[in-house]
This record gives C-alpha cells, structure tokens and sequence, in this order.
C-alpha cells in the first residue's frame, strides 16, 4: 500500500471531516474525547473505495492515525486561523490569504517568441482589491496583473488586453470582476441572481 502526500493529507481530512459519523454508532460508554477504536463498516467501505486501498489497510491506517484525525480542527475554523494569521502578520508586508493572478503564468500569445521560449511571465503590478466571498464575507486581497516582456500582452485574473482589446479566458472563473476593484465569487453572483429571480416573482404575484 503505498499513499502520495497529497493522497494522505486527503484521508486524514476526509476522516476529520466524518467524525460525527464515525462517533454516532459507538457504544453510549465511548468516550467523545478520544478516537473510537473502530470505525463503521460503511466508513470503511467509503475509505476503501475512494482511496483504492484494502478494508483492512484503512483499518491500518484509522489505527495509526486515528488520534490525529480527533484532534484535526474543522475546515472552517483552520480557514479562520489562516485568516488570522494573515489579519495580524501579513497585511503590513503586503500578504494576503486570497490573491488573483491570472491563469497564465507564460505568455499565450502564438505571435510571441516567448511562447516558443517559455518563459516565465515576470513584469507584475498588484492592487489593492475587494472580494465578495460567498461564505466569508467580504475580503481584502491583491489582484495581480502579470505583462509579457516582448509583446506586452497584459494578464489579468479574468482577461487579457493584447493590441488594445481585452480577451477573456475560457470558462467561468471563480471569481468575476465587476468593478476596477471589486470582484464577486461565482457562487456568490448565482445566488444573488437566484434571489432576485424570486424578488421579480413574488413582486409580480403580489401585483
């Protein structure tokens, strides 16, 4: 059995993330402080079949790592520790948890030598930006615009300006700009459009 680091760090938060399952079919007499010695067959089941390992190796594993994982603090209250972290140390050295660069880190151009090249974009300007988040509120972060050395083409988050025209990126990106420096996370944006679909509805009815 053999699990990347990537692949392990997965598991664990998996695991952290089931502990209310795994704790509710115990003995009334566990503990809620400690780790369980054994997990439900259907957790086992699940572990087996998304990590493509043996039942008995997830057995294993729970037994090496299971103290670990009862410690693990839940995704939002590690996103909140990052936060402030960045919050108390990071703002007066210019760091932010949330920062926008474009997709490209090379030049995408096909006129451009430095496509052939592959080199890095490195001319960059950043500015101060405010992110509407859809489950943590409104959020202050960098929006970094990367240039091409040879032919100027201009990367932002969401385009790229080249000869004077702005070309956006395929697909719908996470975050959408809506202003000089305002940007809106997707989901954020969809459920403001859900909610006035129903505002016009109700109004209309009403009427």
């Amino acid at each position: 059995m053999k699990l990347s680091y990537i692949t392990f760090q997965r598991f664990l938060h998996c695991l952290s993330a089931l502990k209310d399952d795994i704790l509710q079919p115990q003995p009334h007499t566990v503990s809620v402080t400690a780790a369980p010695e054994v997990l439900p067959p259907v957790i086992t089941e699940f572990l087996s079949e998304s990590f493509h390992i043996t039942l008995e190796a997830v057995d294993m594993l729970w037994d090496v790592v299971k103290e670990i994982v009862w410690v693990l603090p839940t995704e939002a209250d590690e996103c909140e520790a990052v936060e402030t972290m960045f919050r108390l140390h990071g703002r007066e050295r210019g760091l932010t948890a949330l920062v926008l660069y474009p997709p490209n880190k090379t030049c995408s151009n096909p006129d451009c030598t430095a496509l052939q090249h592959g080199s890095l974009l490195k001319k960059e300007e950043q500015r101060w930006v405010v992110v509407f988040t859809h489950a943590n509120n409104a959020q202050c972060a960098w929006s970094v615009h990367l240039k091409c050395r040879l032919c100027h083409s201009n990367y932002h988050h969401n385009y790229v300006v080249r000869s004077g025209f702005r070309h956006y990126y395929a697909g719908v990106p996470k975050y959408l700009q809506v202003g000089e420096h305002q940007f809106v996370q997707y989901e954020l944006g969809m459920q403001w459009m859900d909610l006035m679909q129903i505002a016009y509805v109700v109004r209309f009815y009403l009427h």
